[in-house]
């Protein structure tokens, strides 16, 4: 493991709240484009992904993309933060293995 386990933590921590809040915007597009229902006439609400963008935006402005960011939050930062920690661990041990010390997996 890396010299302070605490600052590998926090790092994951940071990243994982970053990574939520990078992919939201496209995911929340995304989730609009997937739900929506045509109208009485059969006409659908959006015509692609750049236009229901431009809509939310016009419509919410920003933030209207960060919609349900703590649920969203909740299910991706800790994803990020176990991969994250597991890269550093991975790359601490073959540091240790390149090195000729020995592993602490076994």
């Amino acid at each position: 493991m890396p010299t302070n386990i605490c600052s590998s933590v926090g790092a994951s921590s940071v990243s994982g709240f970053f990574a939520a809040a990078c992919s939201l915007p496209f995911d929340y597009v995304k989730t609009q484009i997937q739900k929506m229902q045509p109208d009485a006439d059969g006409k659908y609400p959006y015509t692609g992904s750049l236009d229901c963008a431009a809509k939310t935006f016009k419509a919410g402005g920003p933030f209207k993309f960060y919609t349900g960011f703590p649920v969203y939050c909740i299910r991706i930062a800790p994803h990020v933060m176990v991969m994250f920690f597991s890269v550093t661990c991975y790359a601490f041990e073959l540091m240790l293995h390149l090195n000729g010390s020995t592993s602490l997996c076994l």
